[in-house]
């Protein structure tokens, strides 16, 4: 559902940290920007850890979500996974940057 992105057009500029977490990346790449998106994921992923006993997941392009939008859905899989008994659920994110700068926001 189209509601659930923001469009800002395709990244040129990969050191431009705007750019980088509003932009698309080409061709026509989508990213979650609203609540509803991570309300929706969260659901996902909640049913995978209950159906098919999953121990942790792997959230990609992490570097093109906004941080509140990981958190929610990193708390909320961890209460969810150890309301069930896994209290050591594993969530991995992925990002792909040329310096280390950006990855200290995501400690």
């Amino acid at each position: 559902d189209p509601k659930h992105f923001a469009r800002h057009g395709a990244i040129t500029d990969w050191n431009d940290d705007q750019q980088v977490l509003q932009g698309d990346f080409p061709p026509n790449y989508r990213k979650y920007r609203h609540d509803s998106a991570a309300a929706l994921l969260l659901d996902v992923v909640r049913w995978w850890i209950k159906e098919a006993d999953i121990d942790g997941i792997r959230v990609d392009a992490a570097r093109h979500m906004p941080q509140h939008f990981l958190t929610f859905l990193r708390d909320g899989v961890r209460d969810y996974a150890a309301s069930l008994g896994k209290a050591n659920f594993f969530v991995l994110t992925e990002i792909c940057v040329t310096s280390p700068a950006p990855m200290v926001q995501w400690r």
